[in-house]
C-alpha cells in the first residue's frame, strides 16, 4: 500500500465516549517525504469531524538488517505528521522476523535479532515533545512480506520459532520423511532447554512447545502451519506481558 489508508472502528468512527475512532495506517517511507505528508494532511481534512479521534499507525514494514535506517525514517515521518492533528495514539509498526528459514534443516535454534524493538525504543525516547507516547506494534512471529508454506502445497519443512526479549529463536524442521517426528521433538527439546523459555503455563504456544518436546501432547508433532500458530501465540502473549510490565 503506497499511500495512507484509513480504518474506522465503531459506527461512523465516532468516539462518543466508547473509545472508537479513526485509524490511519501510513507507510513511513511515504510519510517521511513532504509529498507523502501532504497526502496525509489532505486525507485528514476529508475525514475531519468534531468527535473523531485519530490514531496514527506508522508502518516501517520489514526491519531485518543491522544497517537499517528505519529509525531516521520514522523520526522524519513523525516530524512531518505529528503537527497535522491531535493524535489520540501513535503506534510504530515494524517486523523483524527474517525472510528466509535458517539452514540447515534439523539444526538450531539460531538467533535472529529483533531490530523492531531497538527502533521503537530509540524513536520513543527521541521524540519526548509528542503529546502521546509512541506505542509498540509489530508483525508477530512472521516476516512482514511473506507467508510460510503450510500443509498442502508448501515445502517439506517449516520453522519452529520462539520470541525472547531481543531475539527470535529459529529452527528449520522437516514436515515429512522417515523419523521426522523425532527430529521435530529434538528441536523442541533444545528450545525448551533455552534459558529464555518461559514455561508451559505462559501461553498456549509455550504449552504446545513443551508438550511437543516431552511427548505429552498429541501423538503427532503438527506441521508448518501449526508451528506458525504456536509461534504467534507465544509471541503475542509475551509482547502483551512486556508492554504491561
Amino acid at each position: 500500500m503506497d499511500g495512507p489508508a484509513a480504518y474506522t472502528s465503531g459506527r461512523g468512527g465516532r468516539t462518543a465516549g466508547c473509545g472508537n475512532g479513526l485509524g490511519l495506517r501510513v507507510r513511513a517511507a511515504v510519510a517521511s517525504s513532504e509529498e507523502g505528508a501532504e497526502e496525509v494532511r489532505r486525507l485528514l481534512e476529508r475525514l475531519d469531524g468534531p468527535d473523531l479521534a485519530r490514531d496514527l499507525l506508522l508502518d516501517l514494514e520489514a526491519v531485518t538488517e543491522e544497517g537499517h535506517r528505519a529509525d531516521k525514517c520514522a523520526l522524519r515521518a513523525l516530524e512531518l505528521l505529528g503537527p497535522l492533528t491531535r493524535w489520540r495514539s501513535i503506534v510504530l509498526l515494524a517486523g523483524s522476523f527474517p525472510p528466509t528459514a535458517p539452514e540447515p534443516a534439523g539444526w538450531g535454534p539460531i538467533e535472529a535479532h529483533r531490530h523492531d524493538g531497538d527502533v521503537w525504543h530509540m524513536v520513543r525516547h527521541a521524540r519526548p515533545e509528542l503529546p502521546v507516547d509512541v506505542t509498540y506494534g509489530d508483525y508477530g512471529a512472521h516476516h512482514a512480506f511473506a507467508a510460510d508454506g503450510g500443509a498442502g502445497g508448501g515445502p517439506p519443512w517449516g520453522v519452529l520459532r520462539y520470541t525472547t526479549d531481543r531475539t527470535f529463536l529459529l529452527a528449520k524442521a522437516p514436515t515429512i520423511g522417515e523419523g521426522h517426528a523425532e527430529e521435530v521433538r529434538e528441536i523442541a527439546r533444545r528450545m525448551v532447554a533455552e534459558p529464555d523459555f518461559r514455561g508451559a503455563g505462559f501461553s498456549e504456544g509455550d504449552r504446545w512447545l513443551h508438550a511437543c518436546a516431552t511427548g505429552t501432547g498429541t501423538p503427532g508433532v503438527g506441521n508448518a502451519e501449526w508451528w506458525i500458530r504456536a509461534g504467534h501465540s507465544q509471541h503475542l502473549a509475551y509482547a502483551a506481558w512486556r508492554l504491561s510490565a
